[in-house]
């Protein structure tokens, strides 16, 4: 006879409990809605059942949640009766992840945290005060082992206002000697000396810390602040001997251009760090001196490592350090002069699952010229795919003329396990067109760029590598036609009437299966831009499109498809009669 359910033992009912959950087990639950609204109605149910139930499938229902300011603060009632009649009791027993992003009473908020019983990260985003006392307590003495992650914090401001720069200062202070934190994600706007020291101090009192990032501020587009003004140090005033031991990520971007002044390499032990982002033309320093060591990276990201001045150089410290590692999972360039080899890629063959290798954009990159990196070739894509089969995400530029290149998207249809591709298409030697196909005085009936139709050719590139792919379905596709900042502001040249912004599409399939097309246009793009953005130009000018009849096509396509369902033929008998793909060849 089998066993009750109820007579099974707590690990084998949550073992059940969590196959009922299985696509829904990170769901996270608001305390802005009711718990009906937004958490599994089947382990809703299970609840209902029994304590020993109830008390099991609490716990995968509620475990991340992020506190309004409002549930937390100030009124007649006792701190602890506020608790009590705000939180319901499951939200604060099982709560694994939680997200502070305003300011509360906090004294009730250092109440509630020792009733979290399997509270395991705290991400911090508010920054308008300092760190309160309070919760610095309860988290050194009472959850040691809850780990605290520091995001979104800028510090170093440039401003000739006391009380600002004091308010910047006393935040650092009151993070230093907190032994939770796991994490700090840094922007620095200024490099202040007195912040950087701060800074410093923050991190050197963090003995848990495992993740690092020093970034700089980006605009609108993406790009990097990358001015310099040459005032204050960035190299955190490290001394002889003191260095973080424990971290397992870096990502650092540095504006400056003397290697004096960036942080000192041996303030990093790179024996253990395993996922490590450089950005910087001064960085290739770093890159110089590791690939001089014994280091272990699974995620290796390099941006601007090579300068015009030192393009022979900057590409064989790049290609040496590549070569020279073991077992990455993750290899991302972006503006190597010589487009890396594949035989280099083909080392990480066994382990390589996401590739990125692009040349730098005039609408992103911090940079003041521009170079062109030949794109990869058919036979440069087959070679990547046999001799690294593992990859499931890729982005690579690609050319495009007068056709659709139908050879590379065939070629990038067969890598086995690729779902997530990103190109980033690429029309000039400078600029982002080629002269000779897009002057109007030689092609005066050449369409103009316009948003509409670069949607449909998005829809029609997923389609065709949909329809081709080999292995893994297709599941993502990104495409960047525009080179140009979406800020006419940002601009010293007007761009031509043939131009892009650096519009980002994504195409997928939506619940019924089609291709749908997403991108990131605003209602407020700069009116520079009205050309591009502007549905009524499209009543008097077609927009372009690979190919160019790619309209007629589609509308054939659509046509096709309601003649087929009122005849009800089956799809397979069309696909078996010969006739000529409406793709092209490939």
């Amino acid at each position: 006879m089998a066993p009750r359910l109820g007579s099974l033992s707590d690990e084998l009912l949550l073992m059940i409990l969590e196959e009922v959950n299985l696509n829904c087990y990170h769901r996270a639950w608001s305390l802005k809605k009711k718990v009906n609204q937004t958490s599994p109605h089947s382990l809703l149910n299970v609840c209902l059942v029994s304590q020993q139930l109830c008390r099991l499938a609490s716990s995968l229902i509620y475990q991340q949640v992020s506190i309004p300011a409002n549930k937390i603060q100030d009124d007649d009632q006792n701190p602890a009766e506020e608790i009590r009649y705000t939180f319901e009791a499951n939200v604060v027993a099982h709560t694994r992840h939680l997200t502070v992003d305003n300011s509360m009473n906090w004294s009730a908020f250092r109440n509630l945290l020792p009733r979290m019983q399997r509270l395991e990260t705290i991400t911090w985003h508010f920054w308008e005060t300092p760190f309160p006392a309070i919760i610095k307590r309860v988290l050194s003495k009472q959850l040691p082992d809850v780990k605290l992650y520091i995001e979104e914090f800028s510090i170093g401001y440039r401003t000739d206002d006391e009380d600002v720069q004091k308010a910047d200062l006393n935040l650092l202070k009151s993070l230093v000697g907190i032994p939770n934190i796991h994490a700090a994600k840094v922007e620095i706007n200024y490099e202040h000396p007195v912040s950087m020291r701060w800074l410093k101090d923050v991190l050197l009192s963090s003995k848990k810390l495992e993740i690092l990032h020093l970034t700089l501020p980006r605009n609108r587009d993406g790009r990097i602040e990358w001015g310099h003004d040459d005032l204050g140090v960035y190299d955190l005033c490290i001394e002889d001997g003191e260095q973080l031991e424990n971290l397992k990520e870096l990502v650092y971007e540095c504006r400056c251009y003397d290697f004096k002044k960036i942080v000192p390499i041996s303030f990093f032990n790179w024996s253990k760090i395993r996922h490590l982002e450089l950005r910087g033309h001064v960085l290739r320093y770093y890159v110089d001196y590791l690939r001089t060591q014994d280091v272990y990276f699974q995620t290796l990201v390099l941006e601007f490592i090579a300068t015009c001045g030192y393009r022979v150089d900057g590409d064989k410290i790049v290609d040496d350090f590549i070569t020279q590692l073991h077992g990455l999972e993750r290899l991302e360039l972006a503006n190597p002069y010589d487009q890396l080899p594949v035989s280099t890629i083909a080392l990480h063959g066994n382990t390589l699952k996401s590739l990125s290798i692009r040349f730098i954009r005039r609408s992103v990159d911090p940079y003041s010229f521009l170079g062109l990196t030949l794109p990869y070739e058919v036979p440069q894509l087959e070679s990547l795919n046999v001799s690294c089969p593992h990859i499931t995400s890729l982005a690579l530029d690609v050319g495009l003329t007068d056709f659709l290149p139908y050879d590379i998207l065939a070629a990038l249809s067969r890598f086995p396990n690729l779902t997530s591709l990103r190109v980033y298409c690429t029309f000039a030697d400078l600029g982002t067109y080629y002269a000779s196909h897009y002057d109007r005085r030689l092609h005066p009936d050449k369409n103009l760029p316009h948003v509409h139709t670069d949607r449909l050719t998005v829809r029609h590139m997923f389609s065709y590598i949909s329809a081709h792919k080999i292995g893994e379905p297709f599941e993502r596709l990104e495409v960047m036609f525009g080179n140009f900042p979406r800020s006419m502001a940002r601009i010293t040249m007007r761009p031509a009437d043939q131009e892009r912004p650096n519009v980002l599409f994504i195409c997928h399939k939506d619940e019924d299966g089609n291709a749908a097309v997403e991108d990131d246009v605003t209602d407020n793009e700069d009116p520079g831009w009205d050309g591009y953005f502007n549905a009524e130009r499209l009543k008097n000018s077609p927009g372009q499109t690979w190919p160019e009849n790619l309209e007629d096509i589609m509308a054939a396509e659509e046509e096709a498809d309601r003649v087929l369902k009122s005849i009800d033929v089956p799809i397979e008998e069309v696909e078996e009669d010969g006739t000529d793909s409406l793709f092209g060849e490939s």
